[in-house]
């Protein structure tokens, strides 16, 4: 019945993110299943199959860390669709979820770092106060990849980047000067040097 199809995802996606939560480090000896059944479950279209999604991503990239690369190219390019197209939490959760995925896999993902970075910077300059958790959460991950890296590609483009982080100061609202605050640190990382 179609009530049981849209509720299994959703139950599916909630057992991924517990198991993944608590049973750590055993759920290590399962990841070629559960990092494919996670993304054909984004598949569902769900807002809350896609957030209970994520946080097993994100729970996953800290314990795999650059054992995400060879599922991260895919993941990536998913959640950067949900940038544009998902609910706002969601939306917020996706650019929250590529910043963890890039900094689990460091330099191996600095081959679809460019677009990482061409997508959460659609978002950096947006002011209207419904999208401002969206622009924190973009700037935040923007300073992960380009810290992700390394300095010899990010220290070129930093500058166009710290503008915008800078621009984000003038807005009240903490949890994008928050944000501000954490790419600056990666932005001093990346230039070796204080803001």
């Amino acid at each position: 019945d179609s009530c049981a199809l849209s509720i299994c995802p959703l139950q599916a996606a909630t057992s991924a993110a517990e198991i993944v939560s608590y049973l750590q480090p055993e759920v290590l000896d399962f990841t070629d299943q559960l990092l494919p059944a996670l993304g054909t479950a984004l598949a569902d279209g769900n807002d809350t199959v896609a957030q209970r999604v994520m946080g097993a991503v994100e729970s996953l990239c800290e314990v795999l860390e650059d054992g995400m690369a060879p599922y991260a190219p895919q993941l990536i390019q998913t959640f950067l669709q949900m940038l544009d197209t998902a609910s706002m939490p969601t939306r917020e959760a996706a650019a929250s979820v590529v910043g963890s995925i890039m900094n689990a896999v460091k330099s191996e993902g600095v081959s679809y770092a460019p677009e990482a970075l061409r997508r959460l910077s659609a978002y950096l300059g947006v002011t209207e106060e419904e999208q401002l958790t969206l622009r924190a959460r973009c700037l935040e991950s923007a300073g992960v990849v380009l810290a992700s890296m390394g300095q010899d590609q990010a220290k070129p483009i930093v500058g166009q980047y710290l503008v915008l982080a800078m621009q984000s100061f003038e807005i009240d609202w903490p949890e994008l000067r928050d944000s501000a605050y954490g790419f600056c640190s990666n932005a001093a990382e990346i230039l070796e040097e204080g803001i």
